[in-house]
């Protein structure tokens, strides 16, 4: 099958109203270069080579080369659960890695603790069950909260660390290599 000159799809037909002989742009810069929302003769337009760039454009910042961290496992990560945990240096951290476990303990029980309370205040007095399993739960939920947050707290506290260390790793290595050049 061949296509017939003017026929749509054609690629040596020009397409939406261009110039025959130009590339197409892309759809949101408009014809000639000029952003949209510039002035002809305007300085400072991208695109314009030899003049200088608007004195309010942003410029980008350099570019720095990030340091991989695909493939690098630290000595903490290495060591495992029980040799962090033995670690008597306190060069790695356990708290990160069992943190999930402790806030799921404590919910459980809490929740145990109030379905204790439940049971004894029926035990007791019917009207004081109806009270602790209505209102009962309010504490908990407080208390989850609490725990909750004293947890986050450990955690960016952990990892502040963690950060910390790597950053004078990082450091250290560029000392060294500047101090080699």
């Amino acid at each position: 099958m061949t296509q017939q000159p003017g026929q749509p799809g054609d690629p040596n037909e020009p397409q939406d109203g261009q110039p025959q002989g130009q590339p197409p742009q892309p759809p949101h810069q408009p014809q000639g270069g000029q952003h949209p929302y510039s002035h002809p003769g305007q300085p400072g337009q991208p695109g314009q080579q030899g003049q200088p760039p608007h004195p309010y454009q942003q410029q980008q910042p350099p570019h720095y080369p990030q340091p991989s961290q695909q493939g690098q496992v630290s000595a903490a990560e290495a060591k495992g659960f029980f040799g962090a945990l033995f670690d008597f240096n306190f060069n790695s951290f356990v708290t990160i890695k069992f943190i999930k476990f402790i806030y799921i303990l404590s919910i459980a029980f809490l929740v145990l603790l109030w379905l204790v309370y439940v049971v004894m205040g029926f035990v007791v007095e019917p009207g004081l069950g109806v009270a602790a399993l209505l209102l009962g739960w309010i504490p908990v939920i407080l208390y989850v909260i609490w725990i909750r947050v004293f947890l986050e707290f450990l955690v960016s506290t952990v990892r502040t660390a963690q950060n910390t260390s790597a950053m004078r790793e990082d450091f250290s290595g560029l000392r060294q290599d500047l101090s080699r050049r």
